[in-house]
């Protein structure tokens, strides 16, 4: 997931690319990422009949919420007309700000469900 987010640009005409591909190729990229991750969510929740949430299902909820984030960033970054923050020298305050987030929520979570 990182790698996609890294690896948007735009190009001299301004149009986005994921490498060598476009924006339609990162929305696939990401809906992959989100079919694999839920079903693997499936095949947890199958393998352990508990009524709660899990703490491991969390990890599994943080990455819905990343897949989101890129895709929304992607489209942002597409459509972006003056957002500074998206622009910022090729979208770099998002790709900097990945990891921080993902795990300050790893962080957060694993300090409610513990203490």
């Amino acid at each position: 997931l990182f790698a996609i987010l890294i690896t948007v640009n735009k190009d001299e005409n301004g149009k986005v690319k994921l490498g060598n591909f476009d924006f339609s190729c990162l929305l696939a990229a990401c809906a992959g990422l989100l079919f694999s991750v839920i079903l693997a969510h499936i095949d947890l929740r199958g393998n352990f009949k508990v009524q709660q949430i899990m703490y491991i299902e969390y990890f599994y909820m943080i990455l819905y919420i990343a897949i989101l984030m890129v895709v929304v960033d992607g489209y942002l970054f597409a459509i972006s007309k003056g957002i500074w923050f998206i622009e910022y020298k090729n979208n770099l305050i998002p790709k900097y700000l990945f990891w921080p987030i993902v795990l300050t929520m790893l962080l957060v979570i694993t300090i409610f469900a513990f203490y």
